[in-house]
């Protein structure tokens, strides 16, 4: 078939990467179903050997015509890389050797037949003297074919993390082996009866020939050149991991000899006979041959007996730096934490994908074990920075794309927690298990390395602390709570094992216990350990005067909603821009602030921006920052209800927003209130009536309060005329007597009304919006003659005070304060009552009760006092072995 220059460049284009892709989604697909298997060896080697070879027909025995071998390769590559995790740890090794043994028999079939009908061709005469030549040119011609192309990609090596010598190069051209692979394809064309008979022979002539040279000259001469090079040279770190593997061998060996010597059923043994039986002494010899250190010293020390080289090679500590020995404390700790993941995963402490990503982390940082450890660096760049995060902050406000992008942010934090947990367990054995083996000699670099390996650990813990433990806490425990149960079905199986070793269980029974502790470890294995978003549904009805408004108007709020993450340091809102709505905090922490140095700390179930639900406001007075990642949820001012219509919810409203109204707005208000802090002025708040006037409404400021909206403006009229006049004649009236300049107080919003305001007030607004001090807090001020943040004080106490008795031992001190003859009262933590007292019970609670009267009295109670009573209810309740029966 003759095909011109565009046909093949198709052609080599659809067989080398049509193959490839076919590959990759054959392994995807094999992944995914093998995931679904769980202890099944025999599904799952039946499944891998059915899959490799389904694909291998499709790509050449189908109208696909891709490359079959690429095909394979693609597959294999895919499974290596991301799909070893899909198959089942008890199975692994199974499978494994199955496809050892498998792979020793193709190949062992591939030679055998290519022999064979090689055989015969020569002794058929079918292959002439010229086929030889053209096979010694074609041997050479592959050498340089080879060459060329690693010459090309020699500038890319070089530059690589790994580096590339000119030895390498050598060595990569000159060993490449041709061997089953060349042959099986070798095959496939002399089966083919469409291709003439001579190009059948001569190819396959050729493939078994190339493979019987470069077995039988590559093959044997490589390891020379290797040697002659000097690529087999171990590194410094690696020969003292060499010979610590090798004492520990050594002195193991001779510690049990040493212990069976002395079992008295062995004491016939010929103990010289056992230490050369046991290979010790031809063991050491080719180990101590491999490393520079042992070479040179059998050659500065010919005249020794062997056992005295190996003694002194043993015993003797190179002298190495201090670099040298932290490379190699590196190293080990590198190695042993890269075990540790993958023993993590097979204990079913961390998910698949962690497991490799860990692993590849470990990887990275021994490729640059010279450098200090970075590994936690390397995984939260993976995790939770880069293009994605860009992408995510340009499209997190579209509609359809936003919300997606949030839950996979979301799932993204909580991938991030399973590696993190498992990275910070691991770091921790590490530490421990090196911390027993490493030799005394050692013990500086050790700690040199454990100072990195904490830096690691301690960035990995403030990763978790400001992303996951404060904010998402939810995540911390669904993953933990998987661990744990994970751990308590394998240690079901473990028993149930056990009991049916011993034969204490027959084979039916141990099926059926050992089938439904696997079932609930396949769910386990199945259930996606990725928490929920937070709900808003389940938290908004239980902030502020959302559960004032109807069921109705919730949902619409929460359906309208927008639940995005923002990033920290990225802005809510800006002061000045249009208030567009309030932001609730489902997860996280936010500061708000305005330029007068007002600022608030926001954390879960907080409103943020509040004020922006009154009517009125129309831009924003405040701007908002994220401090940590924060999941929140926008509500459009436009979906609310009408608050006047809801007088419960109304209220609400304006006792949440006047805190931040009143410190918005310093200049409006007396010192002493601006001086309050921001909890002190919520409770003075809620001490506070609301009062709500139209226009022209008579108003009585006489309590004093809060006039958050609106103006008033006294009047001169009797309560009983004002009574007789309509709204709009008051305000008529009023307006005559301010034409005539008459003297009278007006206050406008926003503005504290002292109490003992003369006279009565009419709304000049629509409407005037009033926080009156309630009347005990009024009358609290007026008796006592006191300040009103000492009389705030005094009624915010007198609420909380209360008292509980558990198993009281007086029944008639009980009566008394059930029926008010006794105070009621709080006691600081101080004044806790000793269990193993044994005071006389009644004067006690008299005493406390002075006191706390004594405070109640206080003309003048400070803030501080107000808050030494602790939360705790206290227990007047004393041990009975403490408290005589006639007490």
């Amino acid at each position: 078939e003759s095909l011109g220059v565009v046909e093949i460049i198709v052609k080599f284009v659809r067989l080398s990467a049509g193959g490839p892709l076919l590959g990759l989604v054959f392994g995807i697909a094999m992944a995914y179903w093998m995931k679904r298997i769980y202890d099944d060896s025999v599904m799952e080697r039946s499944l891998t050997f059915f899959t490799t070879y389904f694909v291998f027909y499709l790509a050449e025995g189908t109208d696909l015509h891709v490359s079959g071998i690429l095909a394979i390769v693609a597959l294999g590559l895919y499974m290596s890389a991301w799909g070893k995790t899909s198959i089942d740890v008890a199975s692994e090794e199974i499978v494994h050797n199955f496809w050892n043994i498998l792979g020793y028999m193709a190949e062992t079939i591939v030679f055998l037949l290519s022999g064979v009908i090689i055989g015969e061709t020569v002794l058929a005469e079918e292959i002439k003297l010229e086929d030889w030549g053209k096979l010694m040119l074609l041997f050479f011609l592959l050498l340089l074919v080879r060459g060329v192309v690693i010459l090309l990609m020699y500038p890319l090596f070089v530059k690589s993390v790994y580096g590339f010598t000119w030895q390498q190069a050598f060595i990569l051209v000159y060993g490449g082996l041709r061997g089953a692979v060349g042959l099986a394809l070798a095959l496939i064309i002399y089966g083919e009866t469409d291709i003439n008979k001579d190009v059948r022979f001569l190819s396959l002539f050729l493939m078994a020939g190339i493979a019987s040279l470069t077995l039988l000259i590559n093959a044997t001469t490589t390891g020379f050149f290797i040697e002659k090079l000097g690529l087999a040279k171990s590194s410094r770190v690696q020969e003292d991991l060499l010979k610590q593997v090798c004492k520990t061998v050594y002195d193991e060996t001779i510690k049990s000899i040493n212990e069976l010597k002395r079992n008295k059923f062995l004491r016939f043994a010929d103990w010289e006979k056992v230490y050369e039986l046991s290979g010790l002494k031809n063991f050491m010899k080719k180990v101590l041959l491999r490393t520079s250190t042992g070479k040179q010293m059998k050659k500065n020390f010919k005249n020794r007996t062997e056992e005295a080289l190996l003694e002194e090679y043993l015993e003797q500590t190179a002298r190495k730096n201090i670099v040298e020995m932290e490379n190699e404390m590196r190293h080990r700790y590198l190695t042993t934490l890269k075990g540790l993941y993958w023993h993590e995963y097979e204990k079913g402490q961390c998910g698949a994908r962690t497991a490799l990503v860990l692993i590849e982390s470990a990887d990275v940082a021994l490729d640059q074990e010279s450098c200090k450890m970075q590994n936690w660096e390397y995984l939260e760049k993976v995790l939770v920075s880069g293009w994605i995060i860009k992408f995510f902050k340009k499209t997190k406000n579209l509609p359809l794309i936003g919300r997606l992008f949030t839950l996979f942010l979301y799932n993204r934090l909580a991938y991030s927690y399973d590696i993190a947990s498992t990275f910070l367990a691991c770091h921790s054995y590490a530490q421990e298990t090196l911390s027993e083996v490493i030799e005394e000699e050692s013990q500086e670099a050790l700690q040199a390395i454990m100072t990195e390996a904490e830096d690691q650990v301690q960035m990995c813990r403030d990763f978790v602390t400001d992303n996951v433990t404060e904010i998402f806490s939810e995540i911390n425990r669904d993953i933990q709570t998987k661990k744990a149960t994970y751990a308590v079905l394998n240690r079901q199986l473990c028993v149930v094992n056990e009991f049916s070793k011993h034969g204490l269980i027959d084979e039916k029974e141990y099926k059926l216990m050992t089938e439904n502790i696997i079932k609930f470890i396949y769910k386990l294995q199945r259930k996606s350990m990725f928490s929920t978003m937070p709900s808003l549904e389940e938290i908004l009805p239980k902030i502020a005067f959302f559960d004032s408004l109807p069921e109705k108007d919730l949902q619409e709020i929460i359906v309208n909603s927008k639940k995005t993450l923002i990033q920290p340091g990225e802005f809510l809102f800006r002061a000045g821009e249009k208030a567009e709505g309030v932001f609730i905090i489902l997860r996280g922490k936010a500061v708000e602030f305005n330029e007068a140095g007002f600022s608030y700390q926001h954390e879960v179930g907080s409103i943020v921006g509040v004020h922006n639900l009154l009517a009125y406001v129309e831009v924003n007075l405040t701007s908002s920052k994220a401090e940590t990642l924060l999941y929140s949820a926008f509500l459009s001012k436009e979906n609310f209800p009408n608050f006047e219509e809801n007088d419960n919810a109304y209220e609400k409203l304006w006792r949440i927003t006047a805190p931040n109204l009143v410190k918005l707005n310093p200049k409006s208000f007396s010192l002493f209130l601006n001086t309050l802090d921001y909890d002190r002025l919520c409770q003075f708040i809620e001490l506070c009536e609301l009062g709500r006037y139209e226009l022209g409404a008579v108003v009585d400021i006489s309590s004093g309060g809060f006039l958050m909206k609106g103006t008033i403006e006294q009047v001169q009229d009797s309560r009983n005329k004002l009574r007789k006049q309509t709204a709009v004649e008051r305000v008529k009236t009023d307006k005559k007597r301010t034409d005539q300049q008459l003297s009278r107080t007006k206050f406008e919003s926003l503005c504290f009304v002292e109490p003992d305001q003369k006279g009565l007030f009419i709304s000049l607004s629509d409407p005037a919006i009033i926080l009156h001090l309630s009347s005990e807090l009024y009358q609290e001020w007026r008796t006592k003659k006191q300040s009103l943040v000492s009389a705030v004080d005094t009624v915010l106490y007198r609420r909380q005070s209360t008292i509980r008795i558990k198993n009281p031992k007086d029944a008639r001190n009980l009566a008394a304060i059930s029926k008010g003859r006794r105070s009621a009262f709080m006691v600081p933590e101080e004044e806790h009552l000793n269990r193993g007292a044994t005071q006389n019970y009644s004067k006690r609670l008299k005493n406390l009760e002075d006191t706390s009267l004594k405070r109640a009295r206080s003309s003048k109670p400070q803030l501080e006092e107000s808050k030494e009573p602790s939360s705790e209810e206290f227990d007047l309740s004393f041990p009975s072995e403490s408290v005589n029966s006639d007490n």
